[in-house]
This record gives structure tokens, sequence and C-alpha cells, in this order.
């Protein structure tokens, strides 16, 4: 009588990393989205920030400013446990910062910040300065080459 042999494929650790690393990292970057804000120079952050641009009556709309944006993005990330991710999309346009805006982590997840399809927004941060005089000090301007004067501020 003959004895059944079977067979058994041995497959190498590293073939297995392989196969499986591109699969997983396939599966981590499809994350799906929770949410979609918007913020744009004509926008209120009075209204949700749920559409691109106003509305026919103007009652809602994007955001003005990141900060709501940002405001916003973090509510959801602390209300859902299992949250799926937030983009806050910037219409074109100057937009001022008042205040340096911080993402983390703990605190933001997985949210992206990116211009809205083919526009370019601007974030502008910093002081605006206003009211410049022109230099008038004669022991300022005797240290100035003369072709300077009358020309700084």
């Amino acid at each position: 009588m003959k004895a059944k042999t079977t067979m058994r494929l041995r497959f190498p650790p590293i073939l297995f990393l392989l196969l499986t690393l591109p699969m997983l990292a396939i599966a981590a970057s499809a994350r799906p989205i929770y949410a979609n804000f918007y913020v744009a120079t004509n926008g209120s952050d009075a209204w949700n920030g749920l559409l691109p641009s106003p509305n026919a009556n103007r009652s809602d709309g994007p955001f003005a400013t990141l900060q709501r944006a940002v405001e916003a993005s973090r509510k959801i990330n602390r209300s859902q446990e299992n949250f799926a991710g937030i983009n806050i999309y910037l219409r074109g346009g100057n937009y001022l910062l008042s205040q340096s805006i911080t993402l983390t982590k703990l605190t933001d997840g997985f949210t992206l910040i990116s211009n809205y399809k083919d526009e370019h927004p601007r974030l502008i941060g910093g002081r605006e300065l206003r009211e410049w005089k022109l230099v008038k000090d004669e022991a300022v301007l005797s240290r100035m080459d003369a072709s300077c004067r009358g020309k700084v501020y």
C-alpha cells in the first residue's frame, strides 16, 4: 500500500510582508471623509461651512475664516469615536490670520487643509502697518546715501 503524501507550501516571512504591506497601506490611505468644510472670502463664520459658495438667498455657505473651519472640525473630531476624516478647502483669495493655527494629532486627527480645485488662497499673518511717515530727522538722514533721502519712511 502506498503512503499518502501531502505537499505544504511554505511562504518565507519576507514574501508574506511583501504581499500584505501594500494592501495595508492602501486601506489606511483610503479613509472615508466625514465632512468637507469650505472657507471663502465671501463667506460668513455664522454659516455652517458645508457649501463651497453662498446659496442663492445668502443664508448659508462657506466660512469666512480658517480659524472657524478648524474650530468646526475639532467639534466633529471630539464627538466622533471612530471618525473618518475632515477636509477644509480654502477658496481663492487673501486670508488674514489674526493668530497662529496649530493642528495636533490629538485634537485634529486626520484634518486636511487644502486649496479648492485650482484656486489659489493666500494665508497672510502678521500685523498691517499704517500711517507711514517720511524720515525727517537730520541725524538719521545724514547717515544715508543722498539718493535715499526723501524716499525712506
